[in-house]
């Protein structure tokens, strides 16, 4: 698969391949279903021609595993575009690790390849300055090692010590060792335990994938092994390209490593979730010298339109446009807060309701003193019921939305709401039409908490279209309506109400009564 293949045999195997992961749903890298935890990208060689840094980022890629070269018992052969591949990843924000083709087994010609690799590295300069952040994967998976253990040559020990001899070489010179093969070859020919146990990231080739990738679980191989990146697809389509497609379960790239002093004056650890791309605003400084952006640096963002933890690369140039280090920063996407919070009040319950908010997993509700917050309940639906309030008091509760993020739970900001209870209903008497074209409607006065009374009529039962009449006076027991239609059937019920802080609260509506008018 990484070999260079005669033309012909590439198309047919890419036709091929193509036409058997179109069944298996996505066949462009932009219309996975991806998990925002985890991270996306391909890898590249210079059979896939030049390639459009800029659109490729733009379509997702967070990552390229770039092929450094192949190695023979002649020595290393590099990759035709393996240095325009490097400043490409890097001049573009974009992370990246290297592979090697491996065509040989003995120990000295893997001692051999791994200090070329090195030298080929360490010959880009401030591009592969950051060694301790940078994956080498050794690609092993070709006939000649396979042949060698069939012909006695080694044995599939020798060639698990030679892997692990490269790997340990790598990791002297400071990178960070990655075995690489298809899932086939991991079982036949090494011992996978043994390279995870010695502390060796696996990325394994197993396509056309069939299973979820937006999963929250790692990739699952063979005897209880999981991959640290998964190569899935040999065939999907990038700004009009076919590539190598993979998943990386950990994070790709350990920035803190990275050897760079600046700093971000004014970013935050976190933010909250808009539904569009977050671009906080914040300086870069190189000590305490101010830098100017799209002058002295550029700024690239990655992940920032999610829930998640979303990156910043900020890549600096000298005044002749020649690189000279990347820092990266990260920053939380929280939770939306929840938006249009509503109270429907009784009089000694509430029932607040809001709408969902994006990325979250629950919600918390408070009641909220002063300045204080104190959690009442937390569900995962978007309503929740307050029972045990007093009549005709004023409250105030909050909802605020809770996602995890990594293993890491995440609060957005509270949302508000104060409201006042009702008070308990009215009882009401009766409604009687003694006179022409009126009727007069008798309940029970309260003795305290009221100012007056609200009468409704409707010849509805369902009260559409009601009127209304005011009692202005607490110990007043009934009202005549006037003015109605004789020989109507009208429906009829009180409510009282009070003034609380300049505000007019009411209690809850009577039962309906009804009388046929005169």
């Amino acid at each position: 698969m990484k070999k260079k293949l005669l033309s012909i045999v590439s198309v047919v195997l890419v036709t091929l391949i193509l036409a058997s992961s179109i069944t298996v749903g996505a066949t462009t890298f932009k219309s996975i279903k991806k998990n925002n935890d985890f991270h996306y990208g391909v890898d590249v060689s210079t059979f896939n021609g030049e390639l459009n840094f800029d659109k490729i980022k733009k379509e997702g890629v967070e990552f390229m595993f770039i092929r450094l070269g192949y190695y023979k018992e002649d020595g290393g052969h590099l990759d035709a575009r393996f240095i325009e591949n490097i400043k490409g990843c890097v001049e573009n924000g974009i992370e990246f690790g290297v592979y090697v083709y491996s065509y040989v087994y003995e120990t000295e010609d893997v001692k051999d390849c791994a200090d070329w690799t090195n030298s080929e590295l360490e010959a880009m300069g401030n591009y592969c300055k950051d060694k301790n952040t940078i994956q080498v994967a050794y690609d092993i998976e070709d006939q000649s090692q396979k042949d060698a253990i069939a012909k006695g040559y080694i044995t599939k020990s020798d060639l698990n010590k030679s892997v692990k001899k490269f790997c340990s070489k790598i990791k002297d010179y400071g990178y960070i060792p990655v075995v690489y093969s298809s899932l086939n070859y991991f079982k036949n020919n090494l011992n996978l335990t043994d390279l995870q146990n010695n502390g060796i990231k696996i990325w394994y080739a197993q396509w056309p994938y069939t299973s979820s990738l937006n999963t929250t679980v790692k990739k699952r191989m063979f005897n209880n092994t999981y991959a640290d990146i998964w190569q899935f697809s040999s065939s999907l389509t990038l700004n009009g390209n076919v590539f190598d497609t993979n998943v990386c379960y950990n994070d790709f790239y350990d920035y803190k490593k990275e050897d760079s002093k600046l700093t971000a004056k004014g970013l935050k650890k976190s933010y909250e979730y808009t539904g569009s791309a977050i671009k906080p605003d914040f300086k870069i400084y190189d000590g305490k010298t101010l830098l100017k952006e799209n002058t002295d640096y550029k700024t690239f963002y990655f992940k920032n339109k999610k829930q998640g933890i979303a990156t910043i690369k900020i890549v600096r140039f000298d005044e002749n446009s020649n690189y000279l280090e990347t820092k990266t920063f990260q920053f939380i996407i929280k939770p939306a807060k929840v938006t249009s919070l509503k109270a429907s009040k009784g009089y000694n319950y509430a029932k607040l309701s809001w709408n969902k908010s994006k990325g979250a997993t629950k919600y918390i509700v408070y009641k909220k003193t002063g300045d204080n917050y104190k959690k009442v309940s937390s569900t995962i639906s978007t309503n929740c019921k307050i029972d045990s309030l007093k009549q005709g008091k004023k409250y105030t509760y909050a909802v605020r939305a809770y996602g995890v993020v990594k293993n890491k739970g995440y609060y957005s900001g509270y949302y508000d709401i104060t409201f006042y209870t009702k008070y308990k209903k009215v009882e009401i008497k009766k409604a009687v039409s003694n006179s022409k074209a009126s009727a007069t409607v008798k309940w029970t006065a309260k003795k305290s908490k009221t100012k007056g009374y609200e009468v409704q009529y409707s010849r509805k039962k369902s009260f559409a279209n009601p009127k209304t009449v005011t009692v202005n006076s607490k110990g007043k027991s009934k009202v005549k309506i006037k003015d109605l239609k004789s020989g109507k059937k009208y429906y009829f019920r009180v409510r009282s109400f009070n003034t609380v802080d300049k505000n007019t609260i009411y209690s809850i509506y009577s039962n309906s009564v009804y009388t046929k008018v005169k």
